[in-house]
């Protein structure tokens, strides 16, 4: 009897904590975030409803550039909700990133992600990298089935 009026009483006293996108985004706000080199973020509200974000990272490993636009409509569901919800993102390699959320009904919301990505320039290579102990005559990129690459001793 005890044990069911524990647990009767644990149920009433947990809330719902909201979706899971927030739920997530509480969490991930808990850590603080660990870059190597510079980062800048310049925010720009233009209007209510549409913000523009640039942000630059330089760093000697992987320098980047990134434009953010988002759009919040008029539609209010709830307190901080607006809807239609446009979000977009660029990168400096012309990789876009793109969400879109539309309140449907009352408690139905549809969501739409999109994604074009631009695979990294590839430079031509005429000769696979060996270590000089494991050189035999250069490789040909890509291998073939009649040359493949040679095995590496690490």
């Amino acid at each position: 009897m005890g044990n069911r009026a524990a647990a009767e009483r644990r149920r009433r006293l947990l809330h719902n904590p909201g979706g899971f996108e927030r739920l997530h985004r509480r969490c991930k706000d808990v850590f603080p975030q660990q870059i190597e080199g510079v980062k800048l973020v310049i925010n720009k509200n233009l209007s209510q409803h549409f913000q523009a974000a640039h942000t630059i990272h330089m760093s000697s490993t992987s320098p980047h550039y990134h434009f953010n636009a988002t759009y919040s409509g008029t539609q209010q569901a709830g307190p901080g909700e607006s809807f239609p919800l446009l979000v977009g993102e660029m990168d400096s390699s012309g990789s876009l990133n793109a969400q879109c959320v539309l309140l449907l009904a009352a408690r139905i919301r549809a969501k739409a992600a999109f994604q074009v990505w631009q695979p990294p320039v590839r430079r031509s290579l005429t000769e696979h990298h060996v270590p000089s102990s494991n050189r035999r005559s250069p490789t040909p990129y890509p291998p073939t089935p009649s040359n493949p690459l040679p095995a590496l001793n690490l």
